[in-house]
């Protein structure tokens, strides 16, 4: 049977378009926000990169605390759907990582 090769490349084909769902997601943050988790927060955080949504969803409180001041002054009143697209994001990661501990807010 073949079916236990086929198992490993399934996989990484549903993982790999989960994460581009993510990306998507990712992509609709406003750049004024984005700018806002440079190395400093993310060594806080213990982020890899602005590219680890399982984990930047997982400490997604003490992001909040961290960039809000950040988002408020760079963002202005576009702030607003800040928080509604990190929960999208956060929502993604959920689902994509399915046995993960992603939160539903950033």
């Amino acid at each position: 049977m073949r079916f236990p090769i086929l198992l490993p490349i399934l996989s990484f084909a549903i993982l790999t378009y989960a994460q581009q769902a993510c990306d998507a997601i990712a992509a609709e943050l406003p750049s004024c926000a984005r700018t806002c988790v440079g190395p400093a927060v993310l060594a806080n955080l213990g982020c890899d990169s602005l590219e680890d949504y399982a984990c930047l969803c997982q400490k997604g409180d003490l992001m909040q605390t961290l960039i809000k001041p950040c988002v408020v002054k760079n963002c202005g009143w576009s702030a607003v759907g800040v928080p509604k697209k990190a929960e999208a994001l956060c929502r993604c990661v959920g689902e994509a990582g399915r046995g993960g501990e992603g939160k539903d807010e950033l």
